[in-house]
């Protein structure tokens, strides 16, 4: 079964002044099912109010990668 685990390495460089100074990052993200959001919302008093397509207006598609939701404390 897999993790559901995506890992992204990121090299952030910032100026200072003429020199450069480098950074990275290392971010792990877990998905997660929509029954088990709406599950989550739900057990933490959350309603539900809208879902979207990642940074749409439109609602998400059945193959969408990644949803916004939007939720308010009952």
């Amino acid at each position: 079964e897999s993790s559901r685990l995506s890992t992204f390495c990121y090299d952030i460089f910032t100026a200072k002044g003429e020199l450069w100074s480098r950074r990275q990052e290392l971010h792990t993200e877990r998905a997660h099912s929509e029954d088990e959001i709406k599950t989550a919302l739900e057990n933490a008093d959350f309603e539900l109010l809208a879902s979207f397509a990642e940074l749409s207006d439109t609602a998400p598609k059945t193959d969408e990668h990644r949803i916004f939701y939007i939720a308010k404390r009952k």
